[in-house]
């Protein structure tokens, strides 16, 4: 068994459907939400084991994910996105089931894209508007472009002091900037590696110190290694 399954992206969203494996303890910034595609999913938070047909993971909560051979369906949905803040400021458990439409929307919808449209729909989305320069910062340039590696870097970019940008963080999105700033530069190196870089230039592309330092971010945002991940990526 292995993370064999695919990953793709979309606009402040990520989608991984497959088998699972092991996995190390991890906290993400994006909210996740997992979906057992043909019984349940199964996810660890300290001592607690959830197993429902879906669950959701709220922004830096630690779990892991039981290894099965059953297909799931991971959506990590951005901490900036209307859907994300939306179901973040429902508050809930930092990992608990999740309400039943959510399963039977992913289970049915099949597609991402179709699936985000219709959570936001069916659960009556209604998140206020992001600060358009805290947008901005956590927008990833396109692959080829120069990105902006440190906070203080990017607080320029958008014209705020790294202050005001963090405080902007906290009000909007509830987590550390810096968190939010570190999930782009990995959402940059895997789209990187599934279009084809080695982990090298991956690392080089998004910024990180080289191919060492990608994987330890990689390990402890997501409990698994590029290397592991590559195959799905691909």
């Amino acid at each position: 068994m292995s993370w064999r399954g695919r990953i793709t992206f979309g606009d402040l969203w990520a989608a991984y459907a497959g088998p699972t494996d092991q996995n190390e303890p991890h906290a993400h910034l994006a909210l996740q939400i997992a979906v057992g595609i043909d019984g349940d999913v199964s996810i660890r938070h300290g001592r607690r084991t959830v197993a429902a047909p879906a669950v959701l993971v709220q922004p830096l909560a630690e779990h892991t994910v039981a290894p099965n051979l059953a297909r799931v369906v991971f959506l990590y949905v951005e901490a900036q996105a209307p859907l994300g803040r939306a179901l973040r400021a429902a508050g809930g458990a930092a990992v608990g089931a999740a309400p039943p439409v959510v399963a039977t929307t992913l289970r049915a919808a099949g597609d991402p894209v179709l699936a985000i449209a219709r959570l936001e729909r069916q659960l009556a989305v209604a998140a206020p508007p992001l600060d358009s320069r805290l947008a901005e910062a956590l927008a990833a340039p396109p692959l080829g472009e120069p990105s902006a590696t440190t906070l203080a870097a990017t607080a320029r970019r958008v014209g705020l002091s790294a202050s005001r940008l963090r405080a902007l963080a906290r009000r909007d999105l509830g987590v550390p900037l810096a968190r939010g700033l570190l999930w782009r530069k990995l959402a940059r190196a895997a789209q990187a590696i599934a279009g084809g870089a080695s982990l090298t230039s991956a690392a080089a592309a998004a910024g990180f110190a080289d191919q060492a330092h990608l994987a330890r971010t990689m390990r402890r945002v997501f409990g698994v290694t590029p290397g592991s991940a590559v195959g799905a990526l691909r």
